[in-house]
């Protein structure tokens, strides 16, 4: 949901003495409300607007590191400024990310496509990076240390390690990650010693939870190490061949204090426009998934596995719509905000198309059996698949963030007494926070 913050605002009114209670506190609140309003519309530096929690924190994070502390009042309001004495910049930002890790990974992705990833990780010390992987991890995988995600030792973070299947998965994972490149070279920064292998650990549940979060909780390969394992050693590898990386300066000092300028030189970024579709309801197939608890077939599936969970129910949206592979809805059914993180993890094994195919089915099936007798008399597949997934819509999608804005003329009660679009929130699977909104004024015959 959109955040908006004032700092302050003046109102003026006009209170009849002889008037009740109940008439003054209704004038005050009327009043008070239209200045609010007003302050809104003009925005200022008085004003802050983020889109959702990522975009915002993202903010913090890029503020921090410059030192513009323009917005700290704004922060302070939000509760993610720390309410203890000074700090360094990076316990400052690993507080901020650690306290809400349904949005730390996606804030760290929106930072890394503005430019700003290298400059926020010049002020974490590895100990603030474990913080926020430990905290995001746990959004996913639940109540698992972090250790427990990897198989590595402390200190033993190397090729030896890990299996050939899971080298190649962690090519496949950092091809598709925007976290990658600069969590490798912090580490060539941070590296030395046992604490750089708990770094090199800590960069690789990031990249993991950005690309393929049900990995986190996937096993790993008999004798070859877990996904996170696999990432851990090919970042500590890159970071040993790339010792020219940024310097980690302030890492492990504490910096000066946060300036307080009034009109600060970077905000947050515009509200996007999005991008239309007419399959708007392929995303209501999420709640089926987690019915059928998607994620664990996939992992049990060896013809499934390869692809992931995002590439399975990718390729299952195209399957069921014959929409392109880069259809807005078909991305948002994936938790994707770019068709690369939609991309296979490993080349299709025998039967993937025929494994795909039963993912369809059945997620369609599962729908209809989700709106049970009030489900419409279609006997063909492609007529439900229209029925329940046609629908006009724009998608709003940032990393960790989609938003799907159908049109209010469309609502359908038999959907929404199945519950089919309400709003799944958070999708710790995908990592990824799926919002449905209908907007527009409704015109019934």
């Amino acid at each position: 949901d959109e955040i908006v913050v004032v700092d302050r605002v003046a109102a003026a009114l006009r209170v009849d003495p002889r008037a009740g209670d109940a008439a003054v506190g209704a004038a005050v609140g009327a009043a008070v409300g239209d200045a609010i309003r007003e302050a809104v519309l003009a925005g200022g530096p008085g004003v802050v607007r983020y889109r959702h929690v990522a975009d915002g924190l993202a903010d913090l994070c890029a503020s921090v590191a410059a030192g513009d502390g323009g917005r700290r009042w704004a922060w302070r309001r939000l509760g993610w400024w720390p309410t203890t004495g000074a700090v360094r910049p990076g316990e400052v930002v690993a507080a901020a990310l650690a306290g809400r890790p349904a949005a730390a990974v996606a804030a760290l992705a929106a930072l890394a496509r503005r430019g700003r990833l290298a400059a926020v990780l010049a002020a974490v010390a590895p100990a603030d990076l474990a913080a926020v992987a430990e905290a995001a991890a746990f959004a996913v995988a639940g109540p698992r240390p972090l250790a427990a995600l990897g198989g590595a030792a402390p200190g033993a973070v190397g090729a030896d390690r890990v299996g050939g299947a899971a080298h190649a998965r962690a090519a496949a994972l950092l091809a598709r990650s925007e976290l990658g490149g600069p969590l490798a070279a912090w580490l060539a920064a941070v590296a030395g010693g046992a604490p750089a292998a708990v770094a090199a650990r800590s960069a690789a549940v990031l990249v993991v939870a950005e690309v393929e979060p049900a990995l986190l909780v996937a096993p790993g390969a008999p004798g070859g190490g877990t996904p996170v394992d696999g990432v851990a050693a090919a970042l500590a590898s890159a970071a040993a061949v790339d010792g020219a990386g940024p310097a980690a300066a302030g890492a492990g000092e504490r910096a000066p204090a946060l300036a307080g300028a009034d009109d600060p030189a970077a905000g947050p970024d515009e509200r996007p426009a999005g991008r239309p579709s007419v399959w708007g309801g392929l995303p209501f197939l999420l709640h089926v998934a987690a019915d059928l608890d998607l994620a664990g077939r996939v992992a049990a599936d060896p013809r499934l596995a390869g692809l992931g969970l995002r590439a399975t129910l990718h390729r299952a949206g195209v399957a069921l719509t014959g929409a392109a592979p880069d259809d807005p809805g078909v991305l948002a059914l994936a938790g994707c905000d770019r068709p690369e993180l939609a991309a296979p993890e490993a080349a299709d094994a025998a039967g993937v198309p025929a494994a795909v195919d039963g993912v369809a089915a059945d997620l369609l099936a599962g729908a209809w059996a989700r709106l049970g007798d009030r489900a419409p008399d279609l006997a063909g597949a492609a007529e439900r698949v229209r029925w329940l997934c046609g629908r006009r819509a724009v998608v709003v999608a940032d990393p960790g963030w989609v938003e799907v804005r159908l049109l209010a003329d469309e609502v359908v009660v038999e959907v929404r007494v199945a519950g089919l679009d309400l709003d799944p929130g958070w999708v710790p699977e995908l990592g990824c926070v799926v919002r449905f909104t209908y907007e527009g004024e409704v015109h019934r015959a």
